[in-house]
Protein backbone atom coordinates (compact mmCIF):
# COMPACT_ATOMS: atom_id res chain seq x y z
CA UNK A 1 0.00 0.00 0.00
CA UNK A 2 1.55 3.15 -0.82
CA UNK A 3 0.82 6.32 1.58
CA UNK A 4 -0.37 10.06 0.53
CA UNK A 5 2.81 11.08 1.77
CA UNK A 6 4.52 9.40 -0.45
CA UNK A 7 2.81 9.81 -3.48
CA UNK A 8 3.48 13.64 -2.37
CA UNK A 9 7.25 12.92 -2.21
CA UNK A 10 9.55 14.68 -4.42
CA UNK A 11 10.92 11.67 -6.92
CA UNK A 12 13.95 12.48 -8.59
CA UNK A 13 13.97 9.75 -11.52
CA UNK A 14 17.39 7.48 -13.39
CA UNK A 15 17.34 9.68 -16.22
CA UNK A 16 19.11 12.63 -14.64
CA UNK A 17 22.39 10.77 -14.72
CA UNK A 18 25.99 12.04 -14.15
CA UNK A 19 28.98 10.34 -14.16
CA UNK A 20 30.57 12.81 -12.11
CA UNK A 21 30.77 14.83 -8.81
CA UNK A 22 30.90 18.28 -10.18
CA UNK A 23 30.04 21.59 -8.15
CA UNK A 24 29.52 23.16 -11.83
CA UNK A 25 27.06 21.44 -12.76
CA UNK A 26 23.65 22.68 -12.15
CA UNK A 27 21.37 20.81 -9.88
CA UNK A 28 17.85 18.38 -10.94
CA UNK A 29 16.33 18.83 -8.20
CA UNK A 30 16.55 21.02 -4.71
CA UNK A 31 15.56 19.59 -1.23
CA UNK A 32 15.35 21.05 2.19
CA UNK A 33 16.99 19.74 5.34
CA UNK A 34 15.15 16.79 6.80
CA UNK A 35 13.41 16.36 3.71
CA UNK A 36 12.20 12.54 2.70
CA UNK A 37 12.74 12.14 -1.29
CA UNK A 38 12.99 9.26 -3.24
CA UNK A 39 16.01 8.67 -6.07
CA UNK A 40 15.49 6.47 -8.82
CA UNK A 41 19.13 4.85 -9.77
CA UNK A 42 20.60 2.98 -12.82
CA UNK A 43 23.19 0.13 -12.44
CA UNK A 44 26.83 0.29 -12.60
CA UNK A 45 26.53 0.43 -16.74
CA UNK A 46 24.08 3.04 -16.58
CA UNK A 47 21.17 1.40 -18.47
CA UNK A 48 23.14 0.14 -21.72
CA UNK A 49 22.70 -3.33 -21.17
CA UNK A 50 18.84 -3.96 -20.72
CA UNK A 51 18.31 -5.64 -23.69
CA UNK A 52 19.96 -9.26 -25.27
CA UNK A 53 20.60 -7.59 -27.90
CA UNK A 54 23.28 -5.26 -25.68
CA UNK A 55 25.21 -8.10 -24.11
CA UNK A 56 26.87 -9.33 -27.45
CA UNK A 57 30.58 -9.23 -26.79
CA UNK A 58 30.50 -6.82 -30.32
CA UNK A 59 28.17 -4.03 -28.68
CA UNK A 60 30.47 -4.56 -24.98
CA UNK A 61 33.64 -3.41 -26.67
CA UNK A 62 31.97 -0.74 -29.15
CA UNK A 63 30.80 0.39 -26.04
CA UNK A 64 33.98 0.55 -24.01
CA UNK A 65 35.45 2.04 -27.49
CA UNK A 66 33.00 4.64 -27.36
CA UNK A 67 33.60 5.09 -23.72
CA UNK A 68 31.74 5.21 -20.87
CA UNK A 69 31.38 5.80 -17.28
CA UNK A 70 30.40 2.97 -14.83
CA UNK A 71 28.61 3.85 -11.54
CA UNK A 72 26.87 6.48 -12.34
CA UNK A 73 24.90 8.84 -9.74
CA UNK A 74 21.66 10.50 -9.97
CA UNK A 75 21.68 14.53 -9.46
CA UNK A 76 23.21 16.73 -8.44
CA UNK A 77 21.13 16.87 -5.61
CA UNK A 78 20.97 21.13 -4.39
CA UNK A 79 20.32 20.64 -0.77
CA UNK A 80 19.26 23.75 0.81
CA UNK A 81 21.24 25.65 3.06
CA UNK A 82 24.02 23.68 3.17
CA UNK A 83 27.50 25.61 2.88
CA UNK A 84 31.32 24.35 1.69
CA UNK A 85 32.70 22.31 4.51
CA UNK A 86 29.58 21.30 6.27
CA UNK A 87 28.78 17.63 6.75
CA UNK A 88 25.89 16.19 5.32
CA UNK A 89 24.43 12.73 7.25
CA UNK A 90 21.39 11.40 4.95
CA UNK A 91 19.08 8.06 5.98
CA UNK A 92 18.51 5.84 3.66
CA UNK A 93 14.88 4.37 4.72
CA UNK A 94 14.81 2.02 2.04
CA UNK A 95 16.02 0.17 -1.46
CA UNK A 96 14.18 -1.65 -3.64
CA UNK A 97 15.45 -3.39 -6.49
CA UNK A 98 14.72 -3.00 -10.10
CA UNK A 99 13.25 -6.46 -12.02
CA UNK A 100 15.89 -7.01 -14.22
CA UNK A 101 20.12 -7.46 -13.09
CA UNK A 102 22.81 -8.51 -14.99
CA UNK A 103 26.47 -10.19 -14.44
CA UNK A 104 29.23 -8.32 -16.64
CA UNK A 105 32.49 -9.54 -17.02
CA UNK A 106 35.48 -7.60 -18.57
CA UNK A 107 38.46 -10.45 -19.09
CA UNK A 108 41.32 -7.98 -18.74
CA UNK A 109 39.90 -6.60 -15.17
CA UNK A 110 40.08 -10.34 -13.73
CA UNK A 111 43.36 -10.83 -15.07
CA UNK A 112 42.09 -14.23 -16.59
CA UNK A 113 42.99 -13.19 -20.56
CA UNK A 114 44.04 -16.76 -20.89
CA UNK A 115 40.51 -18.29 -20.59
CA UNK A 116 38.11 -16.02 -21.57
CA UNK A 117 38.93 -13.57 -24.71
CA UNK A 118 35.92 -11.43 -25.04
CA UNK A 119 33.57 -9.97 -22.47
CA UNK A 120 30.34 -11.26 -21.93
CA UNK A 121 27.28 -10.27 -20.10
CA UNK A 122 24.36 -11.96 -18.78
CA UNK A 123 20.87 -10.79 -17.59
CA UNK A 124 19.09 -12.28 -14.75
CA UNK A 125 15.78 -12.01 -13.69
CA UNK A 126 15.10 -10.58 -10.07
CA UNK A 127 12.07 -12.42 -8.51
CA UNK A 128 10.78 -13.02 -5.31
CA UNK A 129 14.21 -11.38 -3.32
CA UNK A 130 16.39 -13.86 -5.46
CA UNK A 131 18.71 -12.98 -8.92
CA UNK A 132 17.42 -15.87 -11.05
CA UNK A 133 20.32 -17.10 -12.54
CA UNK A 134 19.30 -20.32 -14.15
CA UNK A 135 16.69 -22.74 -13.83
CA UNK A 136 19.17 -24.27 -11.02
CA UNK A 137 21.25 -21.06 -9.29
CA UNK A 138 19.04 -18.66 -7.41
CA UNK A 139 21.27 -16.17 -5.29
CA UNK A 140 19.81 -13.90 -2.78
CA UNK A 141 19.57 -10.03 -3.52
CA UNK A 142 21.72 -8.19 -1.19
CA UNK A 143 21.18 -4.40 -2.26
CA UNK A 144 23.98 -1.81 -1.80
CA UNK A 145 23.60 2.02 -2.03
CA UNK A 146 26.51 2.02 -5.38
CA UNK A 147 28.21 5.64 -5.06
CA UNK A 148 26.75 8.65 -3.08
CA UNK A 149 28.84 11.91 -2.21
CA UNK A 150 29.55 15.44 -2.33
CA UNK A 151 31.18 17.53 -4.89
CA UNK A 152 34.58 18.36 -4.16
CA UNK A 153 35.58 22.44 -4.15
CA UNK A 154 37.91 22.00 -6.83
CA UNK A 155 38.23 19.66 -9.77
CA UNK A 156 35.12 17.49 -10.73
CA UNK A 157 35.86 13.29 -9.85
CA UNK A 158 35.04 10.79 -12.26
Amino acid sequence: MISRYCLDMQRITRDQLTPVFDRRQPPVARVKPGEVFWVETEDSRGGRTRIPEHTTAAYLLQMRKRGYYGNPVTGPIFVEGAEAGDTLAMRILEQKCDSLAYMGYWPFLFHLEDFFHEPATKLCEIRDGKIVFSADIEIPVRPVIGTIGVAPAMEAIL
